[in-house]
């Protein structure tokens, strides 16, 4: 029986499983020792990447796709996946902006921008809600319909307010934001019709985590920029560093916050919480560095970042070296596994080798996940096993005169579980079947509780790996597609009108981005580390796992890789009234 990805499940026990020392242990520890076990089990208690498992749906997904999958087309994956999201901006760039003192009629390039971005952002949302809520069934031609929709009408309420109020309108994608909601609300009523309306206001619950998703997201599209404006003010004072240091704690709370809508879709927290803090976090170190007045800044802020990286890739090849030597020691003496090649073939294993999880290891284990995959027959029929109820396993053989007495009785139903005058379940077949198990299988079902132990610990260690990966992968690619942004934007006619590019000319702007550059080499380094790690401890390829989560998740990846793109540089053009002194000196000219 498949399970709905938005039915109720058992709670499931999150979070690594560390090993508490026994009180001999303890008392040989120094008082340091322990205060710093403390002091780290802390820290690890606030990281999201220790927070969450995969469902053994996924790690089969995830097997399957590194197996099947040339290391060409993971590259393309990995390497083409920022590539749309560079030729919008550069799209969108391309249309001219005028003076805004010549008024609203003469800026039709704001417009056109304005447009782009409510679109964007309204396809982003819907696209949210297809995936967090259930019952949202909405085709690809009706979340265009509900974009173009919401572009016309959110365009023309704005330039009704600019041609009867004032123009620019002060902080426009922010004061335009509750209007912007009730248009993406009424279009999409429109679109899927009132039934599915009401079934999307029963399912409370998740209808909360999406609208303080939602919430989160544009409250960071608000701090962000307020942040710029703070770290542009205390540049030329001796607070910068303070300032600096604000950044990775906004970074772990916002985390922390989007990881609690989550909580029970585990699979889709990482590229949720990172493809949405860490973005907003990679592009506005970028642009810190940029304008950083002192050299000791740009070197806080690479430390600080680095420090982070090492101390994540350290834990990561501590478990990684303990659980390849548990899983090398309790499979590698079967006979029909001798010498697996990498951590997923020895999951696949311990999949193959458990019976039916019982009530208490379903509870520690997500065997289905939230969203769908393309399996192989092979395991989905083993998936399909695993979520049978413990106790209704039939060996191969039992399975075959199970079926071969179905076929030879048309009228009479056979029950493979069991006879119907008795509550005791006894397996059709024949007397000698339990000696003609393997030692493997036998053992394997004796076992059964251990191996949902490294199971789930496997489980855990590729929810830390894709955390880490796609982090890393973001770190790098973001300060990159930023440093490629200035060096085109100088050169076309509207770089006057962009706060980010003041006092950057065709001259001097490679001095002004190589510190940038310099960063998303280093993020880089620690990118191809983390492969080598996962690899040499693993066997697990890096590069694969990214491209499964990039495919896996292209359309929220990349509706939300343009929307906060449009959102962040459309703040820094001075036609959206972004003001942060707000004096909003063309109000008093105007008056």
């Amino acid at each position: 029986m498949l399970l709905s990805p938005f039915s109720e499940r058992p709670t499931v026990v999150l979070g690594p499983s560390y090993h508490v020392p026994q009180a001999p242990l303890q008392q040989r520890k120094g008082w340091w020792s322990c205060w710093v076990d403390g002091l780290k089990r802390a820290w690890l208690s606030t990281q999201v990447s220790h927070r969450g498992q995969y469902s053994v749906e996924r790690l089969l997904a995830l097997a399957e796709y590194t197996r099947t999958t040339s290391w060409v087309r993971a590259v393309f994956v990995c390497v083409g996946t920022p590539l749309p999201v560079f030729v919008l901006v550069l799209a969108q760039e391309s249309v001219p902006l005028q003076d805004p003192t010549r008024g609203w009629r003469v800026n039709y390039g704001i417009w056109v921008r304005g447009a782009l971005v409510s679109g964007v952002v309204a396809r982003t949302i819907v696209i949210q809600l297809k995936h967090l809520v259930g019952g949202v069934a909405i085709s690809s031609r009706q979340v265009g319909l509900v974009a173009v929709a919401v572009m016309a009408a959110y365009t023309a309420l704005s330039v009704a307010i600019a041609a009867n109020v004032f123009f620019p309108i002060p902080f426009m994608t922010i004061t335009m934001t509750l209007p912007f909601l009730v248009l993406v609300i009424c279009f999409f009523r429109l679109s899927v019709g009132g039934r599915a309306i009401h079934e999307v206001v029963t399912r409370r619950e998740q209808l909360l985590r999406f609208t303080l998703f939602l919430s989160a997201q544009t409250f960071m599209s608000v701090m962000y920029p307020a942040y710029q404006a703070l770290f542009q003010a205390a540049s030329e004072t001796g607070y910068e560093l303070f300032v600096v240091g604000l950044l990775p704690v906004l970074k772990l709370l916002m985390r922390n916050l989007i990881a609690q809508c989550f909580s029970r879709m585990d699979d889709m927290m990482p590229e949720a919480v990172i493809f949405t803090v860490d973005f907003f976090n990679a592009f506005y170190i970028a642009t810190s560095m940029q304008n950083a007045s002192s050299t000791t800044t740009v070197v806080v802020i690479v430390a600080a970042d680095l420090l982070h990286t090492a101390l994540a890739l350290q834990s990561v090849h501590r478990r990684t070296s303990s659980l390849m030597s548990q899983l090398c020691e309790k499979l590698g003496t079967d006979g029909d596994v001798p010498h697996l090649p990498d951590l997923l073939e020895k999951s696949r294993s311990l999949c193959r080798h458990c019976n039916e999880f019982n009530s208490n290891e379903r509870a520690q284990l997500q065997l289905r996940s939230c969203i769908p995959y393309r399996l192989s027959p092979e395991n989905r029929h083993l998936l399909d096993r695993l979520d049978k109820p413990a106790g209704c396993h039939l060996p191969a053989k039992g399975r075959l005169l199970c079926r071969l007495k179905r076929n030879s009785t048309a009228d009479k139903p056979t029950w493979p579980c069991g006879s119907r005058r008795s509550n005791v379940i006894h397996p059709l077949v024949e007397k000698n079947d339990e000696q003609t198990r393997t030692a493997a299988e036998q053992d394997a079902i004796v076992n059964s509780p251990r191996h949902a132990k490294q199971l789930r610990e496997v489980l855990e260690i590729l929810f830390t790996s894709e955390c880490l990966v796609l982090s890393e992968y973001l770190e790098a690619f973001v300060p990159i597609l930023y440093a490629n942004y200035v060096v085109a934007m100088v050169r076309l006619p509207s770089a006057k009108y962009h706060s980010e590019l003041a006092g950057i000319t065709p001259e001097n702007v490679g001095d002004n981005v190589q510190t940038v550059v310099a960063y998303a080499f280093l993020e880089f380094l620690s990118f191809v580390v983390l492969v080598i790690i996962m690899k040499r401890n693993t066997g697990v390829r890096s590069l694969h796992h990214l491209a499964f989560v990039l495919e896996t998740h292209m359309p929220l990846i990349q509706d939300k890789l343009m929307a906060w793109v449009l959102l962040t540089l459309g703040s820094r053009v001075v036609h959206f009234g972004v003001d942060f002194t707000f004096r909003f000196a063309w109000l008093a000219t105007k008056a």
